[in-house]
């Protein structure tokens, strides 16, 4: 009876070490993340929401007003009054002042609230405790987890969504919220792969609500530190 005790005791012991270990291991994975500047790399971005679709590629060597450049909205080329619409909202300084002054990823994660949950294949899943700037006083009612590939070490992705109804803004309830980080290394360096939106409920009480949006990044070049042109 005494070898059992002794044995569960270690067994428990041995688990909580190993789960320490896998915090660990993701916590290492997610401070490379953090590395993450989309103004050090050129890159293509579409842009897909349930009433619009967009093409667009950056490059953080040109001027501030010509860093965007689009290249077809809803399958097609563009027409003069979208490409003025467009500029005047990314080629503007005050979105290259937002994006300048982004969050890490690890921001979005209540320190120390990484705890291991369980593993599916090659891939080990954690549960967090997120937090949303937008939401700051719905934090208990939101969820996340991250996967961590334990063959490459590299967080392939984060997710945050919601547990209950949130009161997002005054007369707004969102009944399903999730949002969706994927990553992708290139060489030793990591960025975004795709970043999706998705949420309903109702606003006014009244009226439903819904959303749908992806962006999806590709044809990566690195470029270093961003080129001040003005």
């Amino acid at each position: 009876m005494k070898f059992i005790s002794i044995f569960l005791i270690f067994l428990l012991s041995f688990n909580a070490f190993a789960q320490d270990k896998r915090v660990q291991q993701a916590e290492q994975a997610l401070a490379k993340l953090d590395a993450i500047n989309t103004h050090h790399w050129s890159y293509k971005h579409l842009r897909q929401s349930d009433d619009e679709s967009t093409l667009s590629y950056f490059d953080p060597r040109k001027p501030i007003d010509q860093q965007w450049q689009l290249i077809l909205i809803n399958s097609l080329v563009p027409s003069i009054e979208q490409l003025t619409e467009f500029n005047a909202i990314w080629n503007s300084e005050e979105l290259d002042e937002v994006d300048s002054s982004q969050a890490p990823v690890s921001a979005m994660i209540t320190p120390n609230s990484l705890s291991y949950s369980h593993q599916q294949g090659d891939v080990a899943i954690f549960s967090f405790s997120p937090i949303v700037d937008d939401m700051p006083d719905q934090q208990d009612k939101l969820t996340g987890e991250l996967y961590l590939n334990l063959s490459s070490g590299d967080i392939t992705e984060l997710t945050i969504k919601n547990t209950e109804p949130l009161a997002a803004a005054f007369s707004m309830q969102l009944d399903a919220f999730k949002m969706s980080f994927e990553f992708i290394r290139i060489k030793e360096r990591f960025a975004y792969r795709r970043i999706s939106l998705i949420f309903s409920g109702t606003v006014g009480y009244v009226k439903e609500i819904s959303q749908h949006s992806i962006e999806e990044f590709s044809e990566y070049i690195y470029v270093g530190e961003k080129a001040n042109i003005d």
